[in-house]
């Protein structure tokens, strides 16, 4: 089976899987208020770089550069 895995910038409709991904990660369960605010400074910050792997519209994983 071949995976068609993709690699773009994150967009604000992948607000929830960076949320669930982020809750997972740290093994809590963040202010979704607060984490969406934060989540949307940073990805408008052209000093930040986030990408998410998705294959066929399912994210995967992601990474953040903040410089």
């Amino acid at each position: 089976m071949e995976l068609d895995i993709k690699i773009r910038k994150i967009e604000k409709q992948d607000l929830d899987f960076i949320y669930k991904a982020i809750c997972e990660l740290e093994n809590e369960v963040l202010d979704f208020k607060v984490f969406e605010t934060i989540f949307n400074e940073n990805i408008s910050n052209p000093k930040n770089l986030y990408l998410i792997a998705e294959n066929e519209k399912e994210g995967l994983g992601f990474i953040s550069f903040h410089t």
